[in-house]
């Protein structure tokens, strides 16, 4: 089957047109699809901007709510620690108040003490001064009337209280407390 040439150009311009409108078709396809990815494209855009729109608005509402509440919080903590430092000011106060009061008291106890022991103990200085001054005296006397015969009673009074027997030869206080101790030591 041989073919002419106008056949075969035929069948060529034939071919070509059927190239020409499947390329035709293709692109129509192409720029069908591509429009509905674009349309696509942007409705995605579109929805992910409302959505971002609406997350931020969500997240704007949750940050203020979460600052109101935390100024509300950190509010009724300074109140709580403002009260519980008051509290505790006030207990320390009360006890250094009783403390105070406690000290003061003892301390006047302690003064009265002191005094009443004082006193005793001043009366009887007083009384072991006055002795001392009646045998500082006596002695003085006896010191003043040696020579004479009336010294023999004074000699005796302070041969007893030295402890010595009345009748024996009393010589110097040296020699009286050296009989003194000879004695003692003999007892022993």
């Amino acid at each position: 089957m041989k073919m002419s040439v106008n056949e075969v150009g035929q069948s060529l311009a034939d071919g070509m047109r059927n190239v020409t409108e499947d390329i035709i078709a293709s692109h129509d396809v192409r720029v069908k699809t591509l429009g509905s990815l674009v349309a696509d494209a942007r409705k995605m855009i579109s929805n992910n901007a409302a959505d971002r729109k609406a997350m931020s608005k969500e997240q704007a509402a949750e940050l203020a709510r979460y600052a109101a509440d935390r100024k509300a919080m950190s509010k009724e903590l300074k109140g709580r620690l403002r009260k519980e430092a008051n509290n505790r000011r006030d207990s320390v106060n009360k006890m250094l108040a009783e403390m105070s009061a406690a000290t003061r008291g003892h301390l006047r106890g302690f003064v009265k003490d002191l005094t009443a022991t004082t006193r005793v103990l001043l009366t009887g200085y007083r009384a072991d001064i006055r002795k001392a001054g009646d045998i500082w005296s006596e002695m003085t006397r006896t010191l003043a009337n040696a020579g004479s015969k009336r010294a023999a009673l004074p000699v005796i009074r302070a041969a007893q209280k030295v402890g010595t027997e009345v009748g024996t030869e009393v010589g110097t206080v040296k020699e009286a407390v050296v009989k003194i101790q000879t004695r003692k030591k003999r007892k022993k």
